[in-house]
């Protein structure tokens, strides 16, 4: 077989935390898709691989996107089933798992019936001779009253397990007066889990059921949770709570959980001033904040789209009706969560959506739907071998966009202890450098500025899509002539990296590596082997790396050192593969770190 082989000294190159960006407000956009809606509270698609979106308009009507445009004709209209207003109207849509094949999908609505208010659970089919428009025959699957005009709920989704998750708000009013989401005799303040199958519906057999209890219950204890998604890859169920008049919660979903409400308002005591309460089972938020930032959460998703080079694939991303504020929440370690901003001005967020390929969309309820545009943030390590007295380091880089479109970017080459080189393109030798790379095109940028002989550096790419990188040369110049070449290639690795770290007692120090496999479809089989400054075997580690995959971590983790270690590491592969090697500190997750292949 035959193994691409990248050999390297390890020597003092970068600390992790310099290569932790923080990116700005402006990395992030919303890029409007379509406006023109009538208060839209929902953006869906079905699964179908037609690459539609469907849009739920709080009247009545669900509306279709077609290649990022507005279909003129509605795709099913029951408005004058529905009543609508506040917080009442249609208010959810989920497409069955196999609406490919069997056009059923279920809309969550509410309706006046011999003047009382009730809530609708209703099952509808796609027209067999024109997937773009739905009969209008329905077949009800749960129906119950709603004793006020507020908290509805109304939010539908299919789990990973192929059943149909419903909430419910407490049923209205403030305080909860009926004490609905913690009675479990009442479907209100709660999300319910059904199986459509049945007739009308039946429950799954291992729903928490309790003494007393509706079955169809899964978890209780909810104020009016607006919006909840399952994560595709994990599967974990996120929902929102909007709170009474003091804080707003995210929640994780369990079976059977119990999330506190009226006993609680996120995660103190209800009412405000209760100096204690039985919190005794109950669960408590992930994250929440108070009304100093918002007025009313609109639950989102995890983003897991194709641009697996952002910052923010895995974290979650939601926002506030209110104030238009986005936030996203990463888990920092287990059960620990962090909530940063993400953007402001994103208007009244009536819901997030996904798209097939799990890019997201925000819906402001004044008639528009926006995608979020994640950056990309490539980094690549650079270093070169040579006399200290031979001059000074130089880097080159190629970038590539295989794609259909012009993608903007922005570059920035830094050297050793954190110094912003300037970007030689065009003429002009400035940092960061913005710029446009052509579809399917090709571009040479080259440091202008140069770093300390026997020093590292990195580049880092933030760009609105996807690039792949190949970090060229970084030489060595006296009087301008080349004297020694090396560096990283992250197509081909047929040069060597070369640097000297030194690795000694320090509590906490150590050397990271970050391997990428960019194939689209082969694993990497790694051979990671360590050898000491003369020569002896120090160990071996071999692992595999899927496709489209990385593996972050401490050297010391794959291959047991000694306190005190001098060395070369040889990385060998069955594919091509990409490596950065980093000098990090204590307390930094090398996780965090921002790499990845094509």
């Amino acid at each position: 077989m035959n193994r691409r082989i990248l050999s390297f000294t390890l020597a003092s190159l970068l600390y992790f935390g310099f290569v932790q960006i923080l990116l700005g407000q402006r990395a992030v956009e919303l890029r409007p898709v379509v406006s023109g809606l009538q208060s839209p509270l929902l953006v869906t698609h079905a699964g179908d691989d037609s690459g539609r979106l469907f849009v739920v308009e709080q009247v009545g009507r669900i509306r279709i996107i077609r290649a990022g445009a507005l279909v003129p004709q509605a795709f099913m209209d029951i408005s004058s089933r529905v009543e609508s207003g506040g917080e009442k109207g249609l208010l959810g849509l989920a497409f069955h798992p196999d609406f490919a094949n069997n056009r059923r999908f279920f809309v969550n609505y509410t309706r006046r019936s011999s003047g009382q208010l009730q809530t609708v659970v209703a099952e509808y089919l796609a027209s067999q001779g024109n997937a773009d428009v739905a009969d209008t025959t329905e077949r009800i699957l749960l129906q119950f009253d709603q004793p006020f005009e507020n908290h509805n709920g109304g939010h539908l989704a299919f789990g990973p397990d192929g059943y149909l998750y419903v909430g419910t708000g407490d049923g209205g009013s403030g305080g909860d007066p009926q004490g609905n989401a913690q009675n479990l005799g009442s479907l209100l303040g709660k999300i319910l889990r059904i199986d459509v199958e049945g007739s009308p519906y039946s429950i799954p057999p291992d729903n928490p059921v309790a003494s007393g209890a509706r079955p169809e219950i899964w978890a209780y204890g909810l104020r009016n949770p607006w919006r909840f998604s399952f994560d595709r890859l994990t599967g974990r169920l996120f929902a929102a709570d909007v709170g009474q008049n003091r804080f707003e919660e995210v929640n994780v979903i369990q079976r059977g959980g119990n999330y506190g409400w009226n006993r609680m308002e996120a995660g103190d005591c209800y009412p405000a001033g209760t100096a204690s309460c039985d919190r005794t089972g109950l669960i408590l938020p992930i994250a929440q904040y108070g009304r100093d930032e918002g007025s009313s959460v609109t639950g989102g998703f995890v983003y897991r789209g194709n641009n697996q080079r952002s910052l923010f694939w895995g974290a979650y991303i939601f926002g506030d009706f209110g104030t238009g504020t986005i936030w996203y929440l990463v888990e920092e370690e287990p059960g620990r969560w962090a909530r940063r901003e993400l953007l402001r001005g994103a208007g009244n967020i009536s819901s997030f959506g996904e798209d097939e390929a799990g890019e997201l969309y925000v819906v402001n309820l004044g008639g528009s739907v926006s995608q979020i545009r994640f950056p990309s943030q490539l980094v690549l390590g650079h270093a070169a071998d040579g006399p200290a007295e031979q001059g000074a380091l130089r880097t080159s880089i190629v970038i590539v966009n295989e794609g259909e479109s012009e993608v903007k970017a922005e570059i920035a080459f830094y050297g050793s202890e954190a110094t912003a080189l300037p970007v030689s393109f065009g003429g002009l030798g400035i940092t960061p450098a913005q710029v446009l790379i052509p579809a399917r095109s090709s571009r040479l940028f080259a440091s202008s500025g140069t770093t300390s002989p026997g020093a590292g550096g990195w580049v880092e790419i933030l760009s609105d899509g996807l690039l792949s990188a190949n970090l060229l040369y970084g030489i060595y110049t006296p009087a301008g002539a080349a004297v020694a070449e090396a560096g990283v290639d992250v197509s081909a690795l047929g040069r060597r990296f070369l640097t000297d770290v030194s690795r000694d007692s320090v509590v906490g120090l150590d050397v990271a590596l970050a391997l990428v496999n960019p194939s689209p479809d082969a694993t990497a089989e790694v051979t990671i082997s360590v050898k000491g400054r003369g020569g002896e075997d120090v160990g071996v580690r071999q692992l595999s790396l899927a496709s489209r995959n990385q593996l972050p971590r401490f050297l010391g983790e794959l291959v047991p050192l000694p306190d005190k270690f001098e060395g070369t590491v040889t990385v060998s592969s069955s594919v091509e593969i990409g490596l950065v090697l980093l000098r990090t500190q204590s307390g930094i997750l090398l996780s965090s770190l921002p790499v990845a292949g094509r």
